[in-house]
């Protein structure tokens, strides 16, 4: 399988990225004390993070389709969740969203949401990995003990909405 990848610069604000597919559900930006905890929430096609990086700023969205998953060497944050794609996918965060333009087919996904420091510059990105396989059962969990209170292998709760 060939890697399709694009990079998105995104307008950050709220403490919030998210990743959707279909309509927008304005119940998703209701966050519960766990989630808030956890930095996320999940549900089948709309997931959002806490980018954990404070105030507005711009980042770069790095969203990569591939047959596994590496970790970045750059790495501060890794969560690994189900998604269905289904329809057109989006990224946005409050300022702005912005449309996935690459050629991703419909189905389940395992997906790799990673925040990244460049030290060298001193600039926080974000990674998107989706691998095309069926729903791991493992998941949402985080993949790597990290410095915001990350603990690895710690399973995170999913919404049924």
């Amino acid at each position: 399988m060939k890697v399709i990848s694009q990079t998105l610069d995104l307008d950050i604000s709220h403490h919030q990225i998210h990743i959707r597919c279909g309509e927008y559900n304005l119940k998703v930006n209701d966050w519960k004390k766990d989630e808030i905890e956890y930095g996320a929430i999940f549900t089948k096609n709309h997931v959002v993070f806490d980018p954990i990086v404070d105030g507005a700023f711009s980042a770069l969205v790095n969203i990569m389709v591939k047959t596994n998953f590496t970790i970045s060497d750059d790495s501060l944050r890794i969560i690994g969740f189900n998604f269905k794609k289904n329809g057109p996918m989006f990224i946005s965060s409050v300022p702005e969203e912005l449309p996935v333009d690459i050629d991703i087919k419909d189905g389940n996904f395992n997906v790799y949401f990673e925040i990244c420091e460049n030290v060298d510059v001193g600039e926080v990105y974000f990674n998107l990995t989706m691998v095309p396989n069926e729903f791991n059962d493992n998941f949402p969990i985080y993949l790597i003990d990290d410095d915001f209170g990350g603990k690895k292998n710690v399973k995170l709760p999913i919404r049924e909405n």
